[in-house]
């Protein structure tokens, strides 16, 4: 046991086994309560937004958005044309696409990232039981492949997750379910611009195009009620949230 905590804690392994016990302690929080499964999802800070209808099969009508969270700042400009209410094809970077096959935005990030050690952790320490240290440098140049081969091998464990976290998203199943909810503005917008909010859902948020009701500025951060939803221009009607509360 001696022998196997000085080679996991050997220079050129300490990366992986810092990370897997860091994921470890990750879930033992989860197990207390202090954190939840999307603590720290894939979905919450994340620049780039993809429509769940490229490269996600979603067979209910309704345009689900899933935010794919990296510290790559990466965005996918979906080329609107809003003054002629034109919407053109969505365009979907190489990084985005590559994130998307390994199941980023579609898995909670800690599970993917803890089966990513896991395997990471158990490659590198039976390379040094069967073929022994190499050179530092030799050492650091294996991360890359290492990380490659843990993620692919991750995606293709997690395949059979994807349908249940799917189920989660599908309590929508209809576009106009959405009507009635409260969302959270992540793009200002007022009766005259579009903009774009998130609801939350058992899974990752939800993404919509909204546009204010007449008068009303919906500032970023503040939360709205969807009120009406038009298919033509698929763009759902959101009111200011603490106008309804004066109301009601």
């Amino acid at each position: 046991m001696k022998e196997v905590l000085e080679v996991a804690f050997s220079p050129t392994h300490f990366f992986f086994s810092t990370l897997l016990l860091m994921c470890l302690f990750y879930w033992l929080t989860v197990f207390v309560g202090i954190f939840n499964i999307d603590s720290f999802d894939l979905g919450k800070d994340l620049d780039v937004d993809v429509d769940q209808d490229i490269g996600i099969e979603a067979d209910k009508g309704i345009d689900f958005e899933v935010e794919v969270e990296a510290d790559t700042d990466v965005s996918v400009d979906k080329n609107v044309e809003m003054a002629k209410g034109v919407e053109a094809a969505p365009k979907v970077g190489w990084l985005t696409s590559i994130l998307l096959f390994l199941n980023f935005g579609k898995i909670p990030f800690m599970i993917i990232l803890s089966i990513t050690a896991l395997i990471a952790w158990n490659i590198t320490m039976l390379k040094t039981y069967y073929l022994g240290f190499f050179s530092f440098p030799t050492e650091l140049g294996l991360y890359i492949p290492i990380l490659a081969v843990s993620l692919v091998m991750t995606k293709y464990i997690t395949n059979p997750l994807r349908s249940v976290f799917k189920d989660f998203e599908s309590e929508f199943s209809d576009n106009k379910d959405i009507v009635g909810q409260i969302c959270e503005i992540t793009i200002s917008s007022n009766s005259a611009s579009i903009g774009q909010a998130k609801v939350k859902t058992l899974s990752s948020p939800v993404l919509i195009s909204i546009k204010a009701t007449e008068g009303n500025i919906l500032d970023k951060g503040a939360k709205g009620l969807v009120v009406d939803y038009d298919a033509g221009q698929k763009i759902y009607t959101v009111e200011p949230f603490s106008l309804v509360e004066l109301e009601s």
